[in-house]
């Protein structure tokens, strides 16, 4: 086993040593995927829903922004982008559930992106672009449907 890179790509004869490393977006997305597919691989969970004298509540992204950074643009940054996920989510949650369990790269994964085209445009404030890979997408998207998602009763 300790040299199953080696028998695979001969460039690991041994003498790269170290830690995988992921930008923080990216492993929080995966972490975030991996336990929306582990809760909710068998059926779609329920979303919050418009309350009756508004839209439904959201968690309180804020609370957590400031765990990273306390500088108010990053704060405003963190909470926009979940806001922004959180109309993707609410509004096409099916085609969110199949995205996110979509192997990567598959026509599923594309299609299901592609059917969010015009909700994401939606859900973006007037004025706004944004620009992300396609994984940092996917996970933003993960973790803002695996918190929305109403605890199934066990």
């Amino acid at each position: 086993m300790a040299n199953c890179l080696t028998k695979v790509t001969p460039q690991f004869s041994g003498s790269y040593v170290g830690a995988l490393e992921m930008k923080g977006p990216l492993q929080r997305g995966a972490l975030f995927k991996a336990l929306y597919a582990r809760d909710h691989a068998k059926a779609l969970p329920q979303m919050p829903t418009a309350t009756g004298s508004g839209p439904p509540l959201l968690p309180d992204w804020s609370a957590d922004a400031t765990i990273g950074s306390t500088n108010p643009d990053d704060v405003k940054s963190y909470v926009g982008l979940r806001n922004f996920a959180a109309c993707v989510v609410l509004n096409r949650t099916a085609v969110v559930h199949r995205l996110l369990l979509a192997s990567a790269g598959s026509t599923e994964e594309n299609d299901s992106i592609a059917e969010l085209g015009p909700i994401i445009s939606a859900c973006l404030p007037d004025g706004l672009t944004l620009q992300f890979s396609r994984a940092v997408f996917i996970g933003l998207l993960a973790e803002t449907a695996q918190r929305l998602a109403v605890p199934a009763k066990r």
